[in-house]
């Protein structure tokens, strides 16, 4: 059946529209089938203010309202991960070539190369996320010796100050 007022489908057996409220014609209310002659008629609803106006071109062309998208109906304990940024079956690095990397951490020069090759190069990424963190131990090690070192340059040059 249809809604007269909407266009809305519903069961056989509802006396209601359940998108507009409005009662369905022809309905008797105590056994949802068409009126008797002479049955009274249902009470009117409360007044409910009319469904906003739709913005222009989005009627249906036979009058229907337009689609209206279901409500989620997935598993809410279902967890869902990022894709991207890792690839969840790498490779395990075995011991061998962990130690190949420490033995090339010890050379200088070449160590800063490779961790710079290794943290953005396309490379396995528990070999990637060891060199970012190696980049970053050494950048705050770099960082807490260079603030060190402007303390002791002020408080030199504070005492030498006080000495005159």
């Amino acid at each position: 059946m249809l809604c007269d007022n909407c266009g809305k489908i519903l069961p056989d057996s509802a006396q209601v529209c359940d998108e507009c409220g409005k009662w369905l014609a022809g309905r008797d209310t105590s056994t949802g089938g068409p009126s008797s002659p002479g049955a009274a008629t249902p009470p009117p609803l409360p007044s409910t203010p009319p469904p906003p106006p739709q913005p222009h071109g989005h009627h249906h062309p036979m009058g229907h309202p337009p689609y209206q998208q279901q409500p989620y109906q997935g598993n809410p304990y279902q967890q869902h991960y990022p894709q991207g940024g890792y690839n969840e079956t790498a490779p395990v690095v075995s011991v061998g070539e962990w130690m190949l990397m420490d033995l090339i951490l010890i050379i200088p020069i070449v160590n800063i190369i490779m961790l710079f090759v290794w943290s953005f190069g396309n490379t396995n990424p528990n070999r990637r996320n060891k060199a970012r963190s190696s980049l970053l131990w050494i950048a705050v090690a770099f960082g807490s010796v260079f603030i060190l070192g402007l303390l002791g340059g002020l408080g030199a040059a504070m005492s030498s100050v006080g000495a005159h």
